[in-house]
């Protein structure tokens, strides 16, 4: 009789297909029970117009179909597993299945299989209805749990729940890894037991200061087991309670000690690179200084003797010895410029610099480098225009003398005949444009961006015809740079360079330390 009341109320309900909503409702399933009957290949005989309404599919789709259409994999291979073991003498049980809606709902069940036998046909009556929501609830809560338990037992990072008194609620297992101590003995006690003496008031300052909401990271040592103390960096969130302060506090901490390492790895490396880069830079500033007095002797003697009355030849080769001293000595500035831009030995010294009498000055100098290279043949033109408003200009007078000594010197050594032009006109607001112009053999444009690079020249052979160390315009770029100005080059091979370099009218400098 408990098996036949069922199959009566589902032929009922089969009679009665008109008054049943055609729309699939789970709530159906809070009213009623919903049936099927399975046959022993796991195909649906026959079935409850509520089981019609659940799945959302017509009933001429169901019937004769598997019970995979309206059931999961996994639910289907239990059910069938079910079919396989029920018989006379095991002719009920109960499982839990994933049921599927046409609309691709998935809807957890329990199924109540009971076994049937007419004649010599055996089928599957299936009852199913809703899982007792407080089960549910509670299955959940034990998954929950346990999904908690492994992230807690598997996770690198140590988690611990402390209250508003800083005591610990919580601690997750990785912290035996860390500190060496069991969680027993560090659960219920307070958090400052086990943090270094002198890290205390930073984490106290965290947790105890209102101004600092929800999250902050700070880094601290904590004491392990043997004694010695581990730097952790720890990520700290505030949980607020009704009256808007803190009820809890989560701490997420690692370990940082191979970062530590590193760091001390980085500042020892850090401090021998400074003191071999000193001792390098010394070097040269005494060898250059050394190489100067002599050098400066054999320059000296050399124009003496250019006063005194001699054969062509021995005054050719007196020339030779002054012009290639000359060309020593712009080498080893170049070189002690270039040791004090790196080591920021230089300091700028501003002043006011009348350009008219600026260019004046700088007449006799451009002579010496033509006598220098031997390049009296070329013809040399000063071009400067000077704006009423602003004849003069706020920067470093012996830097931008430096700074046209090295231009022009490149402009002469590269051009063998033709002109070499330099001088400065107004430029946008408030600057200057200054500029040294060649009809020497130009610069190609695929060494026009590697110019300015130290020890970059665009013969790099050793029996190439210019000679030089490749620095006379990378330090150049460095002292106008310093000057809060821009270098650039125009140029086009074989038909000379032109070299342009801008300058404020007054300092950055100045300007900011006005303000």
């Amino acid at each position: 009789m408990r098996i036949l009341r069922p199959l009566l109320q589902l032929k009922g309900e089969q009679s009665n297909k008109k008054k049943v909503a055609k729309n699939p409702d789970q709530s159906t399933l809070n009213k009623q029970f919903v049936h099927a009957i399975v046959n022993k290949q796991g195909l649906l005989d026959e079935m409850s117009q509520s089981f019609i309404n659940l799945s959302g599919y017509r009933k001429n789709y169901l019937k004769g179909g598997s019970v995979n259409r309206v059931l999961t994999s996994s639910s289907a291979q239990r059910i069938r597993q079910v079919i396989c073991h029920l018989s006379d003498s095991h002719s009920y049980t109960s499982c839990e299945i994933t049921f599927i809606t046409k609309a691709g709902e998935h809807i957890k069940l329990e199924a109540l299989c009971y076994f049937l036998k007419e004649r010599s046909t055996e089928r599957i009556f299936l009852i199913l209805k809703n899982n007792d929501p407080e089960k549910q609830i509670v299955d959940d809560l034990f998954t929950q749990k346990e999904h908690f338990r492994i992230v807690a037992e598997n996770t690198a990072y140590v988690q611990i729940l402390l209250d508003n008194n800083s005591n610990c609620l919580f601690i997750s297992p990785s912290a035996r890894s860390l500190s060496g101590y069991p969680i027993k003995a560090i659960k219920n006690q307070n958090l400052y037991g086990l943090v270094h003496p002198e890290d205390i008031n930073p984490l106290w300052e965290v947790l105890n200061n209102s101004d600092i909401i929800e999250k902050q990271s700070l880094q601290f040592r904590i004491k392990h087991e043997h004694g010695h103390f581990i730097p952790v960096e720890c990520h700290i969130h505030k949980i607020y309670g009704d009256f808007g302060s803190p009820d809890y506090f989560v701490l997420n901490l690692h370990d940082i000690s191979q970062q530590k390492q590193h760091e001390q790895d980085l500042i020892r490396a850090r401090k021998k690179a400074e003191i071999s880069n000193e001792i390098k830079n010394n070097f040269l500033t005494s060898v250059t200084h050394e190489l100067r007095t002599p050098l400066n002797a054999i320059i000296g003697f050399s124009r003496v003797l250019d006063q005194k009355q001699f054969d062509p030849e021995a005054m050719k080769q007196i020339e030779a010895i002054e012009s290639n001293g000359l060309q020593l000595l712009g080498l080893i500035d170049n070189i002690l410029d270039f040791t004090c831009l790196n080591a920021s030995y230089y300091k700028i010294t501003q002043a006011e610099i009348d350009l008219d009498a600026f260019f004046r000055k700088l007449a006799p100098k451009v002579r010496s480098d033509q006598k220098k290279f031997n390049k009296e043949n070329l013809e040399i033109i000063a071009e400067w225009k000077i704006d009423d408003l602003y004849p003069t200009i706020t920067s470093d007078n012996q830097l931008l003398l430096k700074i046209f000594v090295n231009l022009l010197d490149n402009a002469i050594k590269f051009t063998r005949k033709g002109f070499v032009k330099y001088g400065c006109r107004p430029y946008g607001v408030h600057q200057y444009m200054f500029f040294v112009e060649d009809s020497g053999i130009g610069i190609p444009d695929d060494y026009q961006d590697i110019i300015f690079e130290k020890f970059r020249q665009m013969d790099q052979s050793m029996s190439r015809e210019f000679g030089g160390m490749g620095i006379g315009l990378t330090v150049t770029k460095q002292m106008v740079e310093l000057l809060s100005g821009e270098i650039w080059v125009k140029s086009e091979n074989g038909k000379g360079s032109s070299f342009y370099f801008t300058l404020p009218i007054t300092s950055r400098n100045t300007l900011s330390s006005a303000h």
